[in-house]
């Protein structure tokens, strides 16, 4: 019993003083996660500054679209947000699917204006 609290008494201390060292030597080093938190903070500021900065007719677009957009024509943009995805599906030739809702004829030949192609129409004309 005597032997026992003799070898607690000198490890107690040894132990403490241990893990005061690690602890020390972990602190002063930088952690993935600090890392983590600033690789996401810099992505949400990256993803706000892209929102305060919507046009009018991007205002009307899905975000997700004007994202993956903003992303391919800047890329400085796309380095602040290297595991971003969009999920919005571009052909290989850099065209996307969407759909459209609207009536008259002046939309979709306005797709078409702008090179876009309209897959159907209603007999009306309407997208």
């Amino acid at each position: 019993m005597v032997r026992f609290s003799r070898v607690a008494a000198h490890a107690a201390p040894l132990t403490v003083g241990a893990l005061l060292l690690t602890t020390g030597v972990s602190a002063a080093q930088p952690s993935t996660v600090d890392a983590a938190t600033a690789r996401t903070e810099a992505g949400i500021s990256a993803l706000q500054s892209i929102k305060k900065s919507l046009s009018p007719a991007e205002r009307k677009q899905s975000s997700q679209l004007v994202v993956e957009k903003r992303l391919r024509a800047d890329r400085s943009l796309a380095a602040k947000l290297p595991d971003y995805r969009s999920g919005v599906g571009v052909s290989g030739a850099g065209t996307v699917a969407v759909d459209i809702a609207a009536s008259g004829k002046a939309v979709a030949n306005a797709v078409r204006a702008a090179g876009g192609t309209v897959r159907y129409t209603a007999p009306d004309g309407a997208v």
